[in-house]
């Protein structure tokens, strides 16, 4: 039953390692293709005050979800018993 449970882990690991290659992938990367895909969805300069704070925000949440996942990396690495 072990074994089945790691299997679904791994499942699991690829599938969220390659989703967020895509994400990365199709998040576009310079300040003018931010623009064009902010104008294409019909989000124009009138809201553009309000499109930093919230990539400041999703920054620092992804930045938060990473530094705690490498904490519990750690943790479980340097404390063998401590699950």
């Amino acid at each position: 039953m072990a074994y089945v449970h790691d299997g679904t882990r791994r499942v699991a690991s690829a599938s969220a390692s390659i989703g967020a290659v895509v994400v990365a992938a199709l998040i576009p990367k310079c300040p003018l293709c931010v623009a064009a895909a902010l104008s294409a969805i019909g989000v124009g300069a009138s809201l553009a005050p309000i499109v930093r704070p919230v990539g400041l925000v999703v920054a620092a949440v992804a930045l938060a979800a990473a530094a705690r996942v490498e904490w519990r990396r750690r943790k479980r690495l340097t404390c063998g018993t401590c699950r």
